[in-house]
């Protein structure tokens, strides 16, 4: 199913489309998957290793959008809490730490600055920014609203005392904000190469056919955020998590940020 997503991109990203299309009836039908496009057997392997398989309808889009999703995990990471949150942040004690989770753009320069002025209330000597799962916006909104004040921030802007988590759902402009944070703070980034490559073509439009009305989308803007080098956003420390690791909630990326320098 990767064969739907751009052939230019990581293999993070392929991952990540063909994952997301794997519960889809129309696209799994479509590429001769199934047979109908409304029931679908998949097989698993348990933890015992063996393989069992459950067959699944579809729901209509209504339905599906009022179904409670059931986590796996024995516990909820902190990656996974405030989920409808553009921007939230928390305080880790154990690491004088502040965990800001940074899904959104959305009314960046507000939540920005309530994060920098909670960074200062509790003194802390590290900050955390995880864009993991943030798919973009306006990288130039991030540079100055976020990138920037922290760049200034000499408390936090430190070697050790800045991590930006991402992984390949970090897309657009929150991949090229992290090359910011790479190339213009002392930040270590974690994690997993980023789902975009940082030159490429972006700024997304549409158009619609005139004969067969379908919907194209096409990049009218070339970017170039890294010079020389292979064009793909690698961390500096790069941890790939387990299936265990999401059974049991927990969070190996932001855990390594948490005890840098402990030891």
């Amino acid at each position: 199913m990767s064969v739907l997503a751009p052939q230019t991109e990581p293999p993070g990203y392929l991952d990540l489309r063909a994952v997301g299309a794997m519960n889809v009836g129309n696209v799994l039908h479509g590429l001769g998957v199934i047979p109908e496009h409304s029931v679908a057997t998949y097989v698993f392997s348990g933890d015992d290793g063996r393989d069992f398989s459950i067959e699944v309808r579809a729901l209509p889009q209504e339905e599906l959008a009022r179904t409670d999703w059931v986590s796996i995990a024995t516990q909820k990471p902190l990656r996974e809490q405030n989920s409808e949150d553009a921007l939230w942040f928390t305080y880790v004690a154990d690491a004088q730490a502040v965990y800001c989770n940074f899904r959104s753009y959305a009314d960046l320069g507000r939540h920005a600055k309530d994060l920098m002025k909670f960074v200062q209330e509790r003194a802390a000597s590290k900050l955390v920014i995880d864009m993991r799962e943030n798919g973009g916006g306006d990288y130039k909104v991030g540079l100055n609203d976020l990138v920037q004040p922290i760049r200034n921030n000499p408390r936090i802007n430190q070697k050790g005392h800045l991590f930006v988590l991402i992984g390949a759902g970090t897309l657009s402009a929150a991949m090229n904000n992290a090359t910011h944070f790479r190339a213009q703070t002392a930040a270590i980034l974690v994690g997993e190469p980023c789902g975009a490559r940082p030159n490429g073509y972006q700024e997304s439009r549409e158009m619609r056919l005139p004969n067969s009305h379908l919907t194209v989308s096409y990049s009218v803007a070339y970017y170039t955020f890294v010079e020389g080098g292979e064009n793909l956003v690698r961390p500096d420390q790069a941890i790939k998590p387990t299936w265990q690791d999401a059974r049991t909630g927990k969070d190996p990326v932001l855990a390594w940020a948490l005890k840098y320098g402990s030891e």
